[in-house]
């Protein structure tokens, strides 16, 4: 039958991952060691006749024993676990049965979605609610929200959930108690704002979770010019409440103040309202706010970091070619460093210009380090930091940080994916694909991580669902993404439909003509096509373009069958890696 062949070598590179293979052979040849020993020994020692016997039988009786344990357990650097069954050994494809948080076996894949009882000392801020008469001021309740999350997340004692794990809850009448339980906090503030013209109304209350009892309320009826005072005393109200010391250096860290000009900050919260939203569109449209900001305060670090962030995610989503923003990037965050050595946001752009365009990772490295240990609840900085050890070969670290990442945003779907990325490059892809799977679980509808699902089980020779997860995402947002393009023709040659990946080669160049297409990805297609001379060609392109996807060259397996090539070695040397 013509499906065995493919069977088997599903089944064999299961054998390989769970390193059963690796058991035998070490069982086997610890076994015949005995065996020798004991037959040597016998007449010297005057054992018994059987005693050889019994020792070949022990043996042989241990061996299927061992396999079987071999097989259900891993060791990996947490100790001993229970092996993943999931992927191409367990027959599992449709995605459309995802199973339940409940369901999950891997007590690694439990912690983000089932949290460990809450901390004493830890928060989430929810978005307050924009009771405006015109409900014109949603990107104002936002931004002082974040500013509140901001200005706690520097406070090493005390755990504050990400922004985006925070919104999960906008609009939503969430009992308090499931908030919790989902987030593993064990308090939570809540408020709204009332603006018209320069008066605000802003409410805040603090509630312990466990409970749902109040444990402090406050309503400021005050002018828009306060603030900053107000956000301050919400902040310190905290504090007070859930009983931190912090010392006079935290405390002047938590309430530093980057302007006295209310219009500037207004066009600061507008600017980090676009930015959020990651699309094209809106971090254009965060780049034209925070410069009008800067051309009204000249000395407003947090906007200078803002143009940096906004410039860094146009190159890191492919948006726009690297070339053309991350110089833009590097002066941006030299300047709101400039200003303000103390800014964690500068230092993780920073970071991030420093691995993905000078290539410079030691640099990389000490820049994100700095970023996180300004805010440690930075989960950002904790991303970068964890890319930047992937592709330096520090895998059991990368995960470490992915997983702190995680931990501190756990209700954000792109955390799971970059988690899940860390375990790719670390070829643990039973792992990769569980969590990109919990991604789907958050939000079904996450293009991404349909993508990176595709891509992943391509990897893992699941190339039938493979083909299905990347054509259902084409025939729903269309054939105009070239990364997805790129996946199409990427998932075709490895599945040996050379004729089909070629065509789409042809769709993807003649895009090209009207969007910017990564270098990368089309000598990616090349490499799997076996088409090494133009792969080569278009990597050198990718170089000299300073593509961000370059950075995993050196530790993507689909790029294992060209590492012995002499052009491999010479660029990844160029691209400062350690062979």
């Amino acid at each position: 039958m013509p499906g065995i062949p493919k069977r088997l070598s599903r089944f064999w590179k299961e054998l390989r991952q769970r390193r059963v293979i690796r058991v035998l052979v070490v069982y086997v040849a610890v076994g015949f060691a005995v065996i020798e020993f004991v037959d040597i020994v016998t007449e010297p020692l005057s054992l018994p006749s059987w005693a050889l016997t019994l020792v070949i039988v022990l043996v042989s009786v241990g061996l299927p024993i061992v396999l079987v344990l071999a097989w259900a357990y891993d060791i990996t650097p947490e100790g001993i676990r229970k092996s993943n069954a999931n992927g191409p050994a367990s027959g599992e494809k449709d995605l459309n049965h995802l199973r339940s948080p409940g369901d999950q076996k891997n007590e690694d894949l439990q912690d983000p979605i089932r949290p460990n009882p809450p901390r004493e000392h830890s928060i989430v801020i929810l978005p307050f609610e924009d009771m405006s008469p015109e409900k014109d001021n949603e990107y104002f309740c936002d931004g002082i929200t974040e500013e509140i999350i901001n200005a706690l997340t520097k406070i090493e004692d005390l755990h504050v959930v990400a922004r985006t794990s925070a919104f999960a809850f906008k609009g939503q009448s969430t009992d308090v108690r499931e908030i919790g339980r989902k987030l593993g906090v064990a308090k939570l503030l809540e408020g709204s704002v009332r603006k018209s013209g320069n008066q605000l109304r802003i409410t805040a209350q603090l509630i312990n979770i466990e409970n749902g009892y109040q444990l402090w309320s406050e309503r400021y009826d005050r002018d828009l010019s306060d603030i900053f005072e107000i956000q301050d005393d919400i902040s310190m109200q905290i504090v007070s409440k859930l009983k931190i010391s912090i010392g006079a250096g935290d405390e002047k860290v938590l309430f530093r103040r980057y302007t006295e000009n209310l219009e500037a900050f207004n066009l600061y919260l507008k600017g980090r309202y676009f930015w959020n939203r990651l699309t094209e569109d809106g971090l254009h449209k965060s780049l034209d706010f925070f410069r009008q900001a800067i051309q009204i305060d000249k000395n407003y670090a947090p906007a200078y970091s803002g143009i940096s962030d906004a410039y860094c995610r146009l190159a890191w989503y492919s948006y726009s070619a690297p070339q053309e923003v991350f110089p833009g990037a590097k002066e941006a965050a030299g300047k709101a460093l400039e200003l303000d050595d103390h800014l964690p946001e500068a230092y993780a752009s920073l970071g991030f210009v420093s691995m993905c365009f000078d290539r410079d990772y030691e640099k990389a490295m000490k820049e994100l380090k700095k970023a996180i240990d300004l805010n440690p609840g930075f989960a950002g900085a904790h991303t970068y930091y964890s890319i930047c050890l992937a592709i330096t070969g520090l895998h059991e670290e990368s995960i470490r940080e992915g997983k702190r990442a995680l931990n501190l945003d756990p209700l954000t779907p792109m955390m799971y994916v970059n988690l899940a990325g860390r375990y790719y490059y670390a070829r643990q892809y039973h792992l990769c694909i569980e969590h990109v799977k919990q991604s789907l679980e958050l939000d079904p509808e996450f293009e991404i991580a349909h993508f990176y699902l595709a891509y992943f089980y391509n990897q893992w020779e699941m190339h039938t669902e493979a083909l299905a997860e990347i054509q259902k995402l084409i025939g729903y947002f269309g054939r105009k993404n070239p990364a997805f393009l790129s996946a199409l023709a990427i998932i075709l040659a490895s599945s040996g439909n050379t004729e089909a990946a070629e065509e789409v080669i042809d769709e993807i160049m003649e895009l090209s003509r009207e969007k910017y297409i990564s270098f990368f990805w089309l000598a990616t297609i090349f490499v799997v096509v076996g088409q090494y001379d133009k792969a080569f060609e278009l990597f050198e392109e990718a170089y000299q373009s300073h593509e961000v996807l370059m950075i995993f060259l050196n530790v993507d397996p689909i790029f294992d069958r060209i590492k012995p090539d002499q052009r491999f070695q010479a660029l990844i040397k160029k691209m400062n890696f350690i062979l």
